[in-house]
């Protein structure tokens, strides 16, 4: 039984929050913006996929309503055959029973396709909220960085500034009137000391996977940016095949681009689009692991296919 909207949203946000502390506490600032980047380039894909479900919505309920449509003429002819006195009254009943049976499976397909556009509309609403929140979280927490650096820089500068006095001082004091030592403030100490920053590990650079997958991302989000998603496109429906498997439809985002995401399982895979096949080398610890596929259909005989591991954009 799957939870309801509001209760998905705040499962995946608990998960979120429970996480930040020691992310925030484990990253250096730069760190954290780079991980804001990949988040606000994560959302504005989400917002061009939650559109073409959306529109993938309008497109399924008409063709539902078509087909009951066609569900209701099958039926009525099935009735008409059956009240017939025709000598062929068999023959009609058989090919109107045929059209009924079709209709009926047609009906079942379109309300299929229907639901499984509702489920991931929603399953898109949840991980938009989701990352929403991220964005937001992240924002605060370097905002937050950003101040006590700002307060570290300027207790430090006034540590600076209590030590040249200090030293100024003693300088003044002439060696045949001794004085008696003047202790050094601790309050300008334990600031200076306080003021530290607290030790973040090591910031690792990307991988070469992962700068190509964010820069996959990045051209595809610049290509639809405003793109028309309810206009004419170079393919009305357009699947994918991995291996022998069931076919899964692509998203399509506007432009002529279209988008799927896939488990794949390790080992050697075939992707098949069209007339065209793919091969995809899945290493052992990715196996079953979720990858994008992007496909670019703007230049119609030579469509550009692309993939990656989506865990790289994280």
């Amino acid at each position: 039984m799957k939870l309801p909207f509001s209760a998905q949203i705040s499962a995946a946000l608990a998960v979120f929050i429970l996480a930040l502390p020691s992310l925030a506490n484990a990253q250096s600032l730069s760190a954290l913006q780079t991980a804001l980047s990949k988040k606000e380039s994560a959302l504005t894909t989400l917002n061009n996929r939650i559109e073409s479900y959306a529109q993938r919505q309008v497109d399924a309920e008409e063709k539902l309503q078509e087909a009951l449509a066609d569900l209701g003429s099958a039926t009525a002819e099935l009735d008409a055959a059956t009240r017939s006195n025709a000598t062929n009254a068999q023959t009609l009943q058989t090919l109107a029973a045929k059209k009924v049976e079709l209709a009926k499976n047609a009906l079942e397909s379109r309300q299929s396709r229907l639901n499984s556009a509702r489920e991931k509309y929603t399953a898109l609403l949840v991980e938009k909220q989701t990352t929403e929140a991220e964005i937001k979280a992240f924002s605060s927490v370097i905002a937050q960085r950003q101040r006590d650096a700002q307060a570290q820089a300027k207790a430090k500068a006034e540590a600076q500034r209590q030590a040249a006095i200090i030293a100024a001082q003693n300088t003044s004091i002439t060696t045949a009137t001794p004085a008696p030592a003047v202790p050094q403030p601790q309050i300008a100490a334990s600031t200076a000391q306080s003021a530290e920053p607290k030790p973040v590990a090591e910031e690792v650079p990307p991988t070469p996977r992962q700068l190509h997958a964010q820069k996959m991302m990045d051209e595809l989000n610049a290509r639809v940016k405003g793109a028309d998603k309810e206009g004419w496109r170079r393919y009305e429906s357009l699947t994918l095949r991995v291996d022998r498997g069931d076919l899964l439809e692509f998203e399509y985002l506007g432009n002529h681009q279209y988008y799927a995401e896939v488990e794949l399982e390790k080992g050697k895979r075939r992707i098949k689009i069209r007339s065209r096949t793919f091969a995809v080398e899945v290493p052992d610890d990715e196996h079953g692991h979720t990858f994008v596929v992007i496909y670019d259909t703007r230049d119609k005989y030579k469509a550009e296919f692309s993939i990656f591991n989506k865990s790289l954009l994280d």
